[in-house]
């Protein structure tokens, strides 16, 4: 075991858990490592000061944290769930799962005989109410038996066929968390908002075992919508929170979406959306064949290994009530690139941030698509990068807000390019104040203050001069 985990656990008592032990019985290697111990959060944060991975909260409601490294490994540093291993090892999924070893080293916890299991390639719950804790597990044992060629055992199958049908349940609590994210109030400079998702009520609309995985639909409401938000589970973005695609519809009407969505190196083609009233079948038509897709209450959600030429839905007479075109333009049978960098970038500006604290640079590259990739890092918060970014018009202002490293603990960032023709970048705030925001080679970087945060004060304009001083273009923000 790396000595770097038991320096950052310090004396307290900790155990490596979970998968990593399974892992390790099977032979198979160890990407990821789990370890219970008393403070998370601590431990993390020095074992990243060790290692020099990128260290984030995993879970703020179970207070879990994690130490991500760029070759795809992670450590994850959790509190015990109850006074000692064993209470904590009878919440997990199934017995296999279910193990737990000293960090000092010594004899392996296995309360529920997870490692016989193992032996018998058997796939066992811990207990009865485990999918009722939560229905993901449901396809995480359909996961397990692939993955691990492991078998369900009888009364655990019998308990999945029981739960199979629980469509409508919670979302899981990280999707929540996350889902939250996508709401005005959870930024560092909140503002209300009707598309803000009532995260409480966010509930799986649909499952489907994708060709990468287990995929997710969930059901979110919003003030005047229901939006479809869907996750391939294990896809995280780079703070190592769920990577969610989705979109929002009228409650009343019929809504769908197409997204090639990046898995790892491949792109996987999904289908989902919403059928509104009236309508009873949901189909797409290819080249040489129409493929109905279920429908999972009023919800659909399917994969395809190319792109339909429609989609039609029908009434209950079985007559055409809608058909659309699936993708305008030329649509593309082969996996569509995703974006990515051409050679080496270059920096363009850099700023004190966080009253002089932390240093923030700007770097720039060619991208593959023709547009450019924009990365912002410093030594403090992991990087945020993204291509495609387009080049402005010669009056337009292109600069956006970030939030680098995500609230409640990052920094307020105005970042992006500006056309050609603006020489100068100012910022207007709610009480009239100006500032100058810094340029090089058309390109802005800019940290809003905490100063700034409260109503009142808050940046709500750019202000893009000429050279010889007149204003050309004008960018309303979203404090505004």
């Amino acid at each position: 075991m790396d000595e770097r985990i038991r320096r950052a656990v310090g004396d307290d008592a900790a155990w490596v858990v979970g998968g990593a032990l399974r892992d390790e019985a099977l032979g198979r290697e160890i990407v990821d490592v789990d370890v219970a111990c008393p403070n998370p959060e601590l431990a993390a944060r020095l074992y990243s000061r060790f290692a020099g991975g990128a260290v984030f909260p995993l879970s703020e409601r179970h207070g879990a944290w994690r130490v991500a490294f760029r070759a795809g490994n992670t450590v994850d540093f959790t509190p015990l769930h109850g006074e000692t291993i064993e209470e904590d090892l009878a919440t997990r999924d199934f017995t296999v799962n279910a193990l737990a070893r000293p960090l000092d080293g010594g004899p392996l916890v296995d309360p529920f005989d997870g490692e016989a299991d193992l032996e018998a390639r058997r796939l066992k719950a811990v207990g009865p109410s485990v999918f009722e804790d939560d229905p993901l597990r449901l396809l995480r044992a359909v996961r397990l038996e692939d993955e691990l060629g492991l078998r369900l055992e009888e009364p655990t199958e019998e308990l999945v066929r029981a739960t199979a049908a629980r469509v409508g349940e919670p979302a899981p609590e990280e999707i929540k968390q996350q889902l939250a994210r996508f709401g005005h109030e959870a930024e560092l400079i909140p503002y209300p908002h009707p598309d803000d998702p009532r995260v409480e009520e966010a509930r799986v609309a649909a499952v489907l075992e994708s060709s990468v995985g287990p995929a997710y639909l969930f059901s979110v409401p919003n003030a005047t919508d229901l939006c479809g938000w869907t996750w391939i589970e294990g896809q995280r973005d780079y703070r190592g929170r769920p990577d969610l695609s989705g979109g929002c519809g009228s409650r009343d009407q019929t809504s769908w979406a197409f997204g090639h969505l990046p898995a790892g190196d491949r792109v996987v083609r999904l289908f989902w959306g919403r059928a509104g009233e009236g309508i009873a079948r949901v189909a797409v038509r290819f080249d040489d064949r129409t493929v109905v897709v279920p429908l999972s209450g009023r919800w659909f959600f399917a994969e395809f290994s190319e792109d339909p030429d429609a989609v039609i839905f029908y009434d209950e007479s079985g007559r055409v009530a809608e058909r659309h075109e699936a993708l305008p333009g030329p649509r593309h049978r082969q996996s569509a690139p995703i974006p990515h960098q051409l050679g080496p970038a270059r920096e363009v500006l850099q700023i004190r941030a966080r009253r002089g604290t932390e240093l923030i640079v700007l770097e720039v590259a060619r991208a593959s698509d023709g547009g450019t990739c924009m990365i912002v890092r410093s030594d403090k918060t992991p990087t945020n990068r993204g291509c495609s970014v387009a080049t402005p018009g010669p009056r337009e202002i292109a600069v956006a807000p970030m939030q680098f490293g995500g609230a409640p603990t990052g920094v307020q960032l105005l970042v992006g390019p500006v056309g050609a023709d603006i020489a100068q970048l100012r910022v207007r705030f709610q009480d009239r104040r100006r500032d100058e925001v810094p340029l090089s080679e058309g390109w802005a970087l800019y940290e809003v203050i905490r100063a700034n945060y409260a109503e009142g004060r808050r940046p709500v304009e750019l202000i893009g001069l000429d050279a010889s001083g007149q204003v050309i273009a004008t960018k309303r923000l979203p404090w505004g």
